[in-house]
């Protein structure tokens, strides 16, 4: 493309582009010339220069370019402006249109402003002081991004950026960013005589995401019950700027820079909440998170009790050789963890089942403590059986049990019985004694258990029973059965074929001479525990084999019993005729 501008009868001509690339898109800004409200020409430095001399002012007006200077240069050849700013076109004199020099003498100058230099962009954050790291910056939430521009001569034509490797647009007004992401940010400006600046890029991230911090709790614990010994820690994350500090409070303390491992030593008994959050390096702000807890500084009390006989002599207990050392404790928060005993003062062990006072443990006593779940201990406490201080103390409920009295039979993980067979169940208590036992079947209503009783029919069933004692202490267990009520089904067969039937009965079949009976039989959840046949109301013998030798001629009938091993019972009658 071409350029004409004219000042007075000088004319000049510039042509030229500068080809501006962006790996996401060209963008070209030509050289060129400008020329402002005043007057003033504005020529790119890139630009050649062409001068024409011409009679008239008119654009069209007929012109004579020179084409070298007084020693014979740039014939028919451009030259350029020498230096960066005002250039001069010069005559010594003014003089009028007859050649006459005016007086006083003056100069003549025509100026024109050349500029090779490209504006300089000044990029702005609407965060002032960002957060920089490994070279990009962060920003909380959003950032508006400002561009100004400065040119020492034609002035600033267009500012344009490009975010992400979008097409360049020209700059308008400020941009905002919201989305939180990492942007990369391109810029360049153009001034009026179409100098290119060379692109300036920021790397930066718009961050409004805050960090996220967890607490640990190390050392004593159960559930949010803590001990004077237990130390929080805290940690937290922050995948984008990074994190910053996390701060702290302990129920209405200050808000303090976590630095290390807290200790739960100087807090009282009782509840407490500490708080916390933390912040990254772009103050966002982790919404506040709590943890209510505990501190229990109690350790359990332990009382202990005698099972067995308890006999007053003197004003003093005595127990039997039979009595056991039944310990127990309870513990106001954190629970009990474990209960230590001793018989002889030094050698401790854990506690798991009552124990007997043997001689040693008459003569010297026991001693016992107990831990909670948070590591309380209260000091050794001794008791001697001697003087009284064990007391009756029945904190158990009955010992309980089952059995069966009649047919059954275990199998595959199964215990089945008879519709007869008797269901007992049983419940002792050391201490206060028994009360009553009460059952549950399948789920059902809790009844009051009565001497045996029987179940007859058949299907899976579940028993929950319980005891009571004297003083009204439940214990419970379950136990599972299956009442088998259906007796085996008889099967037989002849080993020869029907020869037809009698006149007389037509369901009786008529069978050759040499017929043998086969009996057998079925039972679809146990084995069959016995066959037995009497033949035409003889005695019943156990069946071992084919039954054989039936005389020719006359009428038979076999009758079949047949029993599994809960006593369930079933009978056949087989009639026949033999042939003769």
């Amino acid at each position: 493309m071409n350029w004409k501008l004219t000042l007075g009868s000088l004319v000049f001509f510039g042509f030229g582009v500068t080809t501006f690339t962006q790996g996401q898109q060209v963008l070209e800004h030509e050289k060129k010339v400008f020329t402002d409200d005043d007057g003033t020409i504005y020529w790119n430095r890139g630009l050649p220069v062409y001068i024409r001399l011409s009679p008239t002012p008119g654009p069209d007006a007929p012109a004579q370019m020179l084409n070298q200077d007084t020693r014979g240069r740039y014939v028919d050849a451009p030259y350029y402006f020498d230096t960066e700013g005002p250039n001069y076109i010069r005559t010594r004199y003014a003089v009028d249109e007859n050649g006459n020099t005016i007086f006083p003498r003056d100069e003549v100058l025509w100026e024109i402003q050349a500029d090779g230099l490209a504006p300089s962009t000044t990029i702005r954050f609407s965060e002032t002081r960002p957060y920089r790291k490994d070279g990009k910056f962060y920003f909380k939430g959003e950032v508006t991004i400002s561009l100004t521009g400065t040119d020492g001569v034609s002035g600033i034509e267009n500012l344009y950026y490009s975010i992400n490797g979008q097409p360049y647009k020209a700059y308008t007004e400020p941009v905002k960013l919201t989305d939180p992401s990492e942007y990369n940010l391109k810029v360049y400006g153009v001034d009026r005589v179409g100098n290119v600046e060379e692109i300036q890029e920021r790397n930066f991230i718009v961050d409004d995401n805050a960090p996220q911090s967890k607490l640990d709790v190390e050392g004593d614990r159960m559930g949010n019950v803590v001990s004077g010994r237990t130390t929080f820690s805290l940690a937290a994350t922050d995948d984008v700027s990074g994190l910053n500090r996390i701060t702290f409070r302990i129920d209405e303390g200050p808000e303090t820079t976590y630095t290390r491992a807290l200790s739960m030593n100087g807090l009282a008994q009782g509840e407490h909440i500490i708080t916390y959050r933390a912040y990254d390096m772009v103050a966002n702000t982790e919404e506040e998170q709590r943890f209510e807890f505990y501190v229990d500084r109690d350790p359990p009390l332990v009382t202990e009790e005698i099972l067995g006989d308890v006999v007053m002599r003197n004003g003093r207990p005595y127990v039997s050789g039979r009595a056991q050392v039944k310990l127990a404790a309870i513990d106001n928060k954190a629970g009990l963890d474990a209960i230590y005993y001793s018989t002889d003062d030094e050698n401790f062990q854990k506690y798991e089942r009552p124990f007997y006072l043997n001689s040693e443990a008459q003569q010297n006593g026991i001693s016992y403590y107990a831990i909670d779940k948070v590591g309380n201990r209260r000091g050794t406490q001794f008791k001697q059986s001697q003087d009284g201080t064990f007391a009756n103390i029945d904190l158990s409920g009955p010992t309980l049990a089952q059995r069966f009295q009649g047919p059954r039979i275990s199998t595959r993980d199964t215990i089945f019985i008879g519709p007869a067979t008797k269901i007992i169940l049983l419940g002792s208590d050391p201490a206060s004694g028994m009360d009553y036992l009460s059952y549950s079947i399948n789920g059902g209503d809790e009844t009051r258990y009565e001497p045996p009783f029987t179940i007859g029919e058949q299907g899976h069933y579940d028993v929950d029973y319980f005891g009571y004692d004297a003083v009204g202490n439940r214990n419970r267990n379950e136990f599972t059965f299956f009442v088998d009520a259906t007796a085996p089904e008889i099967l037989f067969n002849f080993d020869g074929p029907s020869l037809g039937v009698t006149e007389d009965n037509p369901a009786q079949p008529i069978y050759p001479t040499y017929v043998n009976l086969f009996l057998s039989a079925k039972d679809n959840l146990i084995s069959t525990q016995s066959i037995t046949y009497s033949i035409n109301g003889g005695s019943y013998r156990t069946y071992s084999g084919p039954i054989r030798g039936f005389a020719a001629g006359r009428s038979y009938e076999v009758s079949v019993r047949v029993s599994d091993p809960l006593g369930n019972q079933s009978t056949a009658s087989i009639k026949f005729t033999v042939a003769e």
